[in-house]
C-alpha cells in the first residue's frame, strides 16, 4: 500500500494499481437474507465483517458452503491505470479494505510488478526520499513510511531526463494493465481446468481400485434451479450443477447404487 500511494503521488496519471470493486449489493444481501432464515448470520456490511461472520463458523464443511455462497456476487479484482478512473475512490480494495493497492512484491513472475518497481524507481529518481506525506489517499497511520516535508523536483526538473525514467505513457499504462488482466484471468481458467482435471484422474485411480460404481460424499444443496440444483461438496473443496435429466430415467429413479434405487422429487 505504500509503494502504491508513493507511485500514485509522484505520477497521478502513470501509475499502475490494483483495485477490487465491492460485490453486487443486492445478490449479496439476498445471500445473505437466505443464510439468515437457516439461522446462519453473515454481516455484509464490509469485506472485514463478512470475513468476522465467517470466523464464527466452527464447521469446516459448512464454512466452505458459505464461502462458495458469498463468492457469487463478488467481483474479480483488476490491474488499472489511474489515467483511467478520474475519482479516487475508484482506486479501492475491497477485500483488502484498503484505499488504494498495488501488487509489488513478485517481479520474477508478474509483468505488473516489474512495471511498479519502474516506475517507483523513477519516483526515488525524481523525489529521492522527500514525497509529502500528506497524500489524500493515505491513512494517517501509514503516514510514518513518508518524511513530512514536501516533495522536492518534478518530471519537467534537471534531475532526470525523460528518456532515463524507463515508464510507459499513461495511455501504455492502460493497455498493460488490461493485457494484464486477460492474461490472469487466463492463467486462473487454466489452474481451475487443472484442478478439474487431478480430481477426474483422483475419483478414477479411487474406482479402479475399490471397484465400486461410484465414489458417495456428503453435498449441501445451495440452490435450486429449475432443471437441477447446485450443490456444495467439501470433501472435494468444489460447487457442481447436477442436473436431473442427466442422471434420472424416464420414472425419475437415479442410477442404482449399493443396490439400491433413489428418487429425486422437487
Amino acid at each position: 500500500m505504500s509503494v502504491a500511494a508513493r507511485i500514485t503521488a509522484s505520477f497521478p496519471k502513470a501509475a499502475l494499481l490494483r483495485r477490487h470493486p465491492p460485490p453486487l449489493n443486492n445478490r449479496l444481501d439476498e445471500i445473505c437474507k437466505q443464510l439468515g432464515h437457516a439461522g446462519i448470520e453473515i454481516n455484509p456490511a464490509s469485506s472485514r465483517d463478512i470475513q468476522e461472520s465467517l470466523d464464527n463458523i466452527t464447521d469446516p464443511g459448512l464454512r466452505f458452503t458459505i464461502e462458495s455462497m458469498l463468492t457469487a456476487p463478488m467481483q474479480r479484482a483488476v490491474y488499472f491505470s489511474t489515467h483511467s478512473i478520474k475519482d479516487p475512490s475508484g482506486f479501492s480494495h475491497y477485500a483488502l479494505h484498503v484505499p488504494l493497492y498495488t501488487h509489488f512484491t513478485s517481479p520474477i513472475r508478474r509483468y505488473a510488478d516489474i512495471i511498479v518497481h519502474r516506475t517507483l524507481e523513477a519516483s526515488l529518481a525524481v523525489h529521492g526520499n522527500h514525497l509529502t506525506s500528506a497524500h489524500p489517499l493515505l491513512p494517517p497511520h501509514y503516514s510514518q513510511y513518508f518524511p513530512s516535508t514536501p516533495a522536492s523536483g518534478s518530471l519537467s526538473g534537471d534531475q532526470v531526463e525523460d528518456s532515463e525514467l524507463l515508464i510507459p505513457e499513461p495511455d501504455q499504462i492502460s493497455q498493460i494493465a488490461h493485457r494484464c488482466n486477460l492474461r490472469k484471468d487466463a492463467a486462473k481458467k487454466a489452474q481451475d481446468a487443472s484442478s478439474n482435471l487431478f480430481l477426474v484422474k483422483y475419483l478414477e485411480s479411487t474406482l479402479s481400485r475399490t471397484h465400486l460404481p461410484g465414489v458417495l460424499t456428503s453435498a449441501i444443496v445451495t440452490k435450486i434451479k429449475q432443471d437441477g440444483f447446485v450443490v456444495a461438496l467439501p470433501l472435494f473443496g468444489i460447487e457442481s450443477i447436477i442436473y436431473m435429466d442427466r442422471m434420472a430415467d424416464v420414472k425419475g429413479y437415479v442410477q442404482r447404487t449399493d443396490g439400491r434405487e433413489w428418487k429425486l422429487d422437487m
